[in-house]
């Protein structure tokens, strides 16, 4: 596999609207600092809109977003 296909592409619009989606639910965060699996799924649905080409985000491409 080339290394180009490990990894998903995210448009500046995307993460953008992924740091305001977890900003604004910021109360849903752990005692850790991470927020639940339920949150990350609600995360990749709210930027799913904003798909133009390669992976549609998931939980998983959230999570592991940083």
């Amino acid at each position: 596999i080339e290394e180009e296909s490990k990894h998903t592409k995210w448009t500046d619009e995307e993460v953008a609207a992924l740091i305001d989606y977890l900003h604004t639910n910021c109360s849903e965060q752990t005692n850790t600092g991470n927020f639940q699996q339920v949150t990350y799924a609600k995360a990749a649905e709210s930027i799913c809109k904003l798909h133009r080409s390669g992976k549609i985000k998931d939980s998983k491409n959230v999570l592991i977003k940083w």
